[in-house]
């Protein structure tokens, strides 16, 4: 509970229970020893299970610059469906570039682009 006076009127404290794996190759010979591979799974819901949203992801590095990423989410809202996004990290500045392709703006015609751009320091 957050509240200490007046109990009664005290809101929950939200619990969710997000569990992922991740299993990563490098194992790459010839002129792909600089790249890697991620594949990603993972499940979330309220601690009672009881409608899970599922997401699966996969990212493509070459030499921890560039980053080819696609993934799916199963969720119970208009956030599921279909992403890809593109990565590049050039010294400290950081620029994503990502879109779904499925919801409620993808139906009417507008799929969401995303663009993040952050510097390390």
């Amino acid at each position: 509970r957050l509240q200490v006076n007046d109990t009664d009127q005290a809101d929950e404290i939200p619990t969710r229970l997000h569990i992922g794996a991740k299993y990563r190759y490098a194992g790459f010979e010839g002129g792909a020893k600089d790249a890697r591979v991620d594949l990603s799974v993972e499940i979330a819901d309220r601690v009672a299970m009881s409608s899970p949203s599922s997401y699966v992801g996969l990212e493509l590095a070459w030499q921890e610059r560039v980053h080819l990423r696609t993934g799916y989410a199963n969720e119970s809202s208009e956030a599921s469906g279909l992403s890809v996004g593109l990565g590049l990290d050039i010294g400290s500045l950081v620029l994503d570039v990502a879109r779904i392709f499925e919801g409620f703006s993808a139906g009417a015609g507008k799929a969401q682009t995303y663009l993040s751009l952050r510097y390390l320091f």
